[in-house]
């Protein structure tokens, strides 16, 4: 698999400077992939990072990734190709891709998280899978797969990285599921209290609604927050939670 900003360099931008050679903002960017902190929360600093100096961002499926003048523009899985990247580019080389596209789509994503072993459980991949929501931490990976997805047509899914720990929801003293704060790129936001809507879309933080059964294993997944007044209906189960563990990646 290319690493994105040879891709970008090379086969969808030509004529953009690739991410890695420009200089000033991108150096805070390097700093954060570099720091001494476990996988995961490199994942969630960066993205972080990215949010808070953002200036110009839109969704979009042909990727501009500029941090050192606050541009960023990007769909859903793009966005997280190109965090784990910067953190660590040999798990990419784990995941897979459709033929003809360069990024591992949602779809994907979720297809590889949900054949994992989970954490704490040996394996030769740089990534585990997250059995519960309840077990979501900052950095984490959620992929969502559009089961009615025909190849050639329309979305795969949607991917998001979480960005704050999971909130429990009780309704009548029973726990129903789990308010999951997530930062990803999206043509619409949230709801409410995500600020991006038909005229601003892109990078952003929202938060979604993941129900759950009485083992604590999803049952879907819900756009918008628990919260949130009139939200669209609960998506199918097809869900599944990735954490990558592991920044020296040995094959089998």
């Amino acid at each position: 698999m290319a690493l994105i900003n040879d891709v970008i360099g090379k086969t969808l931008l030509p004529k953009f400077e690739r991410p890695a050679l420009r200089s000033g903002g991108i150096k805070a960017v390097e700093s954060i992939a570099k720091q001494e902190l476990a996988p995961g929360t490199r994942l969630a600093a960066l993205a972080r990072k990215l949010l808070a100096d953002v200036q110009d961002t839109a969704y979009t499926h042909v990727p501009v990734f500029d941090p050192a003048h606050g541009i960023l523009k990007c769909d859903c899985s793009e966005l997280i190709n190109y965090i784990v990247q910067q953190v660590n580019p040999k798990a990419l080389e784990h995941l897979p891709t459709d033929a003809g596209h360069p990024f591992t789509r949602a779809h994907n994503f979720e297809e590889f998280f949900a054949q994992l072993p989970g954490v704490g459980k040996p394996s030769s991949e740089a990534w585990r899978k997250v059995e519960k929501a309840s077990h979501l931490a900052p950095g984490d990976v959620v992929a969502w797969k559009n089961a009615a997805y025909v190849p050639g047509k329309g979305q795969t899914g949607h991917v998001m990285l979480v960005a704050d720990k999971p909130r429990p929801v009780h309704v009548d003293g029973l726990l129903t599921g789990f308010d999951v704060p997530v930062i990803d790129s999206t043509s619409h936001g949230h709801g409410l209290g995500d600020l991006r809507n038909a005229e601003r879309n892109g990078l952003g933080k929202g938060t979604i609604f993941i129900p759950t059964d009485v083992q604590g294993l999803p049952t879907g997944f819900q756009w918008e927050s628990s919260v949130t007044p009139s939200p669209t209906a609960i998506r199918p189960n097809t869900l599944a939670f990735g954490r990558l563990t592991a920044l020296t990646v040995k094959k089998a």
